[in-house]
């Protein structure tokens, strides 16, 4: 039985103890909040601790992982605290809001000879899986075209509005976009052309609406969108298209109209069935699997480094790294 810390009680901490809760390998012994009264409204229903410091948690328990759920800024403090104290670490996406931060806790890491994870939840849904597959193997011949779409209304829910804060979340693109910026880098490598429009709004600080272009050898376009500027109620949606020599693979879900994974070629559509599976347990799952079979990650820190170089690219791309 592994034990465990998470670090920060909001949205994702939720989420992650929830998951947590259903696996019989691992136990979270503690929930760590600067507000310790928001992590005692969480802990209470599950009978475990709620402590203000990472630090304390550290002392009274031998831990195996500590799992970082804070706002982006503070991702590095917390990851090191843990590696420094011999824990492994997951940490929610974004890794980091600059490579500073995320080679920091790559060498910390290396040195620690502890394992670091970084939570990119779209690698572990079936659809994304597919894809992947897709275009490893060419089965519809080489890929052509690929754009992937993410769409928000205005965040309004996290805490102290942090994720309209640039200086705290990195913004629309570091941490809404970049969910298909690493689908895009795991499909066909490091992009070497990068293209950026961004659109705020006079009524709006903080959040965005962006297209971002990359150009990578082998395949002819890629194109990112991504918003936090939709309109109140409206329905999350996110989705994929493939263009190859010999058919295409579409993919789009919304509250309002479910997602739909299909196939089309010459001979017509076919539709994919997929298991419907919560990505964020089969994260966790894979996370605790590779700590205790030594497994490497489905996700590289490297990997998740380079989805940040992506955004630093794309944001200056004559003066960066």
């Amino acid at each position: 039985m592994m034990k465990g810390v998470i670090v920060g009680a909001g949205f994702m901490g939720r989420t992650h103890l929830e998951a947590y809760a259903s696996r019989k390998d691992a136990e979270i012994v503690c929930i760590v909040d600067r507000d310790e009264q928001k992590a005692k409204a969480l802990t209470q229903a599950y009978g475990i601790e709620a402590l203000a410091e990472l630090s304390r948690a550290l002392e009274e328990w031998k831990i195996d992982f500590v799992d970082v759920c804070l706002p982006s800024t503070l991702h590095r403090q917390a990851a090191i605290t843990a590696l420094e104290a011999g824990a492994h670490v997951l940490v929610e996406k974004p890794f980091a809001l600059s490579l500073e931060d995320a080679d920091a806790m790559i060498e910390a890491a290396d040195k620690a000879r502890r394992r670091l994870m970084v939570a990119h939840v779209c690698r572990f849904m079936p659809q994304y899986q597919y894809l992947k597959q897709t275009v490893a193997t060419e089965r519809l011949g080489k890929s052509l075209i690929f754009s992937a779409w993410r769409l928000s209304e205005t965040p309004g829910w996290s805490w102290n509005n942090w994720l309209n804060d640039k200086s705290l979340s990195g913004g629309t693109l570091l941490d809404l976009s970049i969910h298909d910026l690493d689908i895009a880098n795991w499909l066909f490598g490091t992009p070497v052309e990068h293209r950026l429009k961004e659109i705020a709004s006079p009524l709006k600080t903080g959040p965005s609406h962006l297209i971002s272009s990359l150009g990578y050898p082998g395949i002819g376009a890629v194109t990112i969108e991504a918003s936090h500027l939709m309109p109140a109620g409206y329905p999350f949606s996110a989705g994929f298209r493939l263009v190859t020599e010999r058919g295409s693979l579409e993919w789009g879900t919304s509250a309002a109209q479910p997602g739909c994974l299909g196939e089309f070629t010459d001979q017509g559509e076919r539709q994919i069935e997929i298991k419907e599976e919560d990505p964020y347990r089969r994260e966790i799952q894979h996370f605790l699997d590779c700590l205790r079979t030594g497994k490497a990650f489905a996700i590289s820190p490297r990997e998740a480094r380079l989805a940040v170089r992506t955004v630093a690219m794309l944001q200056n791309p004559d003066g960066c790294c």
